[in-house]
């Protein structure tokens, strides 16, 4: 496994930060993805947050990567 370079957490973080206020700013943006679920990619980092609404309450299902088994999550309810 390859070192990571320092302060590539707190990026990622921020990143992941951004895009969940966007997220919350604007739920229903995103258009549908495997059915009732929506999926808003980060910026930076190829990550992506898998989400579905339900009246208000918004659940998180999944921080997805990308590229590596893009499908993991899909049975969460």
């Amino acid at each position: 496994m390859k070192p990571v370079a320092k302060g590539w957490g707190d990026t990622f973080l921020n990143d992941y930060e951004s895009t969940l206020r966007s997220v919350v700013a604007a739920p229903e943006r995103p258009s549908l993805f495997l059915q009732e679920n929506r999926k808003k990619n980060f910026k930076r980092f190829p990550y992506a947050i898998v989400y579905s609404c339900e009246k208000e309450i918004l659940y998180v299902k999944a921080v997805m990567h990308l590229h590596r088994r893009p499908n993991y999550w899909k049975y969460r309810r």
